[in-house]
């Protein structure tokens, strides 16, 4: 692998992490935790 398509690889799997967290701090705060939600 290139260290361009490492780099590519990595920043698309960061941009999920970043995502998949967005979601769970809107979960946390719609379920009434909105101090969990500010951790995510």
């Amino acid at each position: 692998m290139s260290t361009d398509e490492n780099a590519q690889e990595a920043y698309a799997g960061e941009s999920q992490a970043n995502r998949r967290y967005a979601v769970f701090a809107e979960k946390a705060v719609a379920e009434g935790y909105p101090a969990v939600g500010k951790l995510f």
